[in-house]
């Protein structure tokens, strides 16, 4: 990190931001809630010049490379919290948040010059494809967060702790609607993002040959699928059947999609080659005409 000072500055912002929400949460101390506010959107503003320089200007790929696709979803839950500190400034959603944005800004910056591999289905498609799945890895990290406070509101209920009573949070049915409305939308951009996915790979295989294919055994493919038939499933389990009923089988369902993902996420960085590396270097192999193939 220390090579790219756009990263150094809008982390900082955002560490003082974490810091200035700890004091906040943690102490019976008063801080001014203008210093978070401008500190936040100092960060935003630093994270939108560095994507829009690195990503758009420069290489004009942003969600069509590793890197690109981390640091907008980085941008977009920095967003989400200046929303909560300025409309909701009671609750404690930025002290949940921030240190899942350090988490992903530590894998973006490893991968800021990692493109996907190009195709012939052009920049629209591949576009779409890659702020489908950012949409939807987003909600479900808002899963996580509001499953998680479900959990942490719900013990607070339970057993009258004199820290966790100093913590603001949202009611119980609050959470809830969150949690349903989380999966629901990430329901919509996953199943989008991997119809969009086949529908490229269907082009690729036509247009490059099968061997420039993805196989459905890549743990992206592999995972999203059956991330989203799970999804599916308990999710009308839980709308249309008395079983498995209440905000925390929602909420066991957020948290466990957001795990899921994460675990699947990695695994594509460091095994997937075809997802997030380049298939070879230099120029992709010229069409292969039906003639040829035969």
């Amino acid at each position: 990190m220390g090579g790219n000072p756009g990263v150094v500055c809008f982390t900082s912002c955002y560490l003082i931001v974490f810091l200035l929400e700890t004091i906040r949460c943690c102490t019976r101390y008063s801080i001014p809630r203008l210093f978070t506010i401008i500190a936040t959107l100092s960060g935003i503003c630093a994270n939108i010049l560095y994507v829009g320089h690195h990503f758009l200007f420069q290489n004009q790929h942003l969600v069509t490379s590793a890197g690109g696709w981390f640091f907008a979803l980085v941008l977009i839950l920095a967003c989400s919290c200046f929303y909560m500190l300025f409309y909701h400034p009671e609750s404690q959603y930025a002290f949940f948040v921030l240190p899942l944005i350090f988490f992903l800004i530590g894998i973006a910056v490893p991968l800021k010059d990692l493109n996907f591999p190009e195709n012939a289905t052009g920049q629209f498609i591949r576009g779409f494809h890659g702020i489908s799945l950012l949409l939807a890895t987003f909600c479900l990290i808002s899963g996580f967060i509001t499953g998680g406070l479900y959990f942490l509101q719900r013990f607070r209920l339970k057993n009258r702790s004199a820290f966790l009573s100093a913590i603001h949070l949202p009611s119980l049915e609050g959470l809830e609607k969150a949690n349903r409305r989380s999966v629901r939308f990430s329901i919509i951009f996953l199943g989008a993002g991997i119809l969009s996915g086949f529908y490229i790979n269907f082009i690729k295989c036509a247009q490059l040959g099968t061997a420039y294919s993805i196989s459905m055994l890549d743990p992206m493919i592999s995972g999203s699928l059956i991330l989203f038939i799970c999804m599916c499933g308990f999710l009308g389990i839980i709308s249309f059947t008395r079983f498995l009923q209440g905000g925390k089988c929602t909420a066991v369902l957020t948290v466990g999609s957001f795990l899921f993902l994460l675990c699947f996420l990695l695994l594509g960085i460091f095994y997937s080659q075809k997802h997030w590396r380049e298939i070879q270097q230099g120029n992709p192999p010229a069409p292969v005409s039906r003639e040829e193939s035969r």
